[in-house]
């Protein structure tokens, strides 16, 4: 009889347990402007290397675009400033006049003259004497010291430099410039002029002292 009381209420137990799971609700789609949209959704997780990829470019475009440093027009050196040179040309110098050294040569000669001097204005002899240029096709370059020339036409400190045989018109052809014994040049490479006259073939440049 024990027997079967336990039978009978294990038997219950079945059959409550069948209804218990027969009144679970199911889930029922709820319905949204006239179309079912499931109320669970179901996400699916981005794997952690997709998520690193994605973060990495985005870090990337975001930083390019803000570390983008615009161009810089590079800015120039000045330039130092020269140093200035000892001598200069003698204030009105060039003087265009007849070559009186030479009165027989007359037209038939052409050639500058002049003298260097200190600022107490003594002339100093020694002085290299530069002149450059060219007749026709054909270069031209003297060399003399101050002091030398002859006859002392010029001064004490006087020099000379022959350049033609003739008159010649020319401009900014020909240049004379002053150096030390050394080759140290002492004053700016001056150019002048020569005229075909006869009474303008001697050219008288002087240099002084700043």
């Amino acid at each position: 009889m024990k027997k079967t009381i336990i039978a009978l209420g294990f038997i219950a137990f079945l059959l409550s347990s069948c209804i218990l799971l027969e009144e679970i609700p199911t889930i029922t789609p709820t319905v949204e402007n006239g179309s079912q949209t499931p109320s669970v959704v179901h996400t699916e997780a981005v794997p952690t290397s997709t998520v690193g990829v994605i973060q990495s470019t985005t870090t990337q475009t975001s930083t390019s675009s803000a570390t983008v440093i615009p161009s810089q027009t590079p800015t120039q050196a000045p330039s130092a400033t020269p140093t200035a040179l000892p001598y200069t040309l003698q204030l009105g110098s060039p003087v265009y006049t007849a070559n009186f050294g030479y009165p027989d040569a007359g037209c038939n000669w052409l050639g500058v003259g002049g003298q260097i001097f200190e600022k107490s204005g003594e002339p100093v002899i020694n002085m290299v004497v530069w002149v450059r240029g060219s007749i026709g096709d054909t270069p031209f370059e003297t060399i003399v010291l101050s002091g030398t020339a002859e006859g002392y036409k010029y001064g004490p400190g006087g020099y000379e430099v022959v350049i033609h045989n003739a008159v010649l018109e020319t401009s900014g052809i020909f240049s004379i410039q002053i150096l030390d014994l050394n080759g140290n040049i002492l004053t700016d490479q001056v150019f002048f002029d020569t005229y075909a006259q006869c009474d303008q073939n001697l050219i008288l440049i002087n240099f002084t002292k700043n």
